[in-house]
């Protein structure tokens, strides 16, 4: 299996730098090739903040397949959206129950569209009404699809997040101040009072590449170029106090 090679930004500088939604999509494209997807899918809702707002995509997926699930109403039924958009945490396929007559049927019909038996989806939050649901699938056997989210599970949370705010920059939405995640900021209080990575994974009973990989994310979403001018930006956003 593919393995990243390089920064974050490396990894997300391209998707960020995405000015059309068929660039998003190309970028889309590029992360199903290096890590041997299916399909890549952003759905958003709640982007003009009118309730007769129809949903919008930027996906991978055929045209065929698009107009189909519209046609047989699949979004009335589709457990990837409802438990999608009523979870905080991912939603790996594989936990989404498919005993109903309907769901089999659609999941029977998307494989034959080219939809992968495997997949995992992200539910992403704007900061008014807007909500997208990130999703990748892949025909991966069991044990490599564990492996693979075991290994990328953090980049794709990260990556989900920068779809979505790709997105909507595209759509001239604005964008508030980035919040950081509990995790990250506790590793960039740790920094602020002298600790490193190692500590810090002592600290918080982590691993040491997880502390790197938490500090890593803080960094890339205060577009700082350093550890230390992260802890300042997140300091100057009030996310991180001065003293502990």
């Amino acid at each position: 299996m593919a393995e990243l090679d390089g920064t974050i930004e490396d990894f997300l500088g391209p998707l960020a730098r995405a000015k059309s939604d068929v660039e998003l999509v190309n970028e889309f494209r590029s992360l199903a090739r290096f890590y041997n997807l299916s399909h890549v899918a952003l759905f958003c809702v709640g982007i003009t903040g009118r309730a007769d707002e129809a949903p919008s995509l930027a996906v991978t997926y055929s045209g065929e397949w698009i107009q189909h699930y519209v046609d047989e109403n699949f979004a009335n039924i589709d457990p990837v959206l409802s438990m999608g958009f009523n979870s905080m945490i991912p939603i790996d396929w594989r936990d989404i129950p498919t005993s109903g007559r309907k769901v089999k049927r659609m999941f029977g019909e998307a494989r034959e569209f080219g939809i992968g038996r495997q997949g995992i989806t992200f539910s992403v939050k704007g900061r008014n009404a807007e909500r997208a649901l990130f999703s990748i699938n892949s025909d991966m056997k069991d044990w490599e699809w564990d492996s693979f989210l075991n290994g990328y599970l953090r980049l794709l949370q990260l990556y989900s997040f920068e779809a979505f705010e790709t997105y909507l920059r595209i759509r001239g939405v604005e964008r508030e101040t980035v919040l950081l995640a509990k995790r990250e900021i506790e590793c960039l209080k740790w920094v602020s009072a002298g600790k490193t990575a190692s500590e810090i994974a002592d600290i918080l009973d982590l691993s040491e590449r997880t502390v790197r990989f938490y500090l890593e994310t803080a960094r890339y979403k205060l577009k700082a170029n350093t550890v230390a001018q992260a802890v300042a930006n997140a300091i100057y956003t009030n996310q991180l106090t001065r003293s502990w």
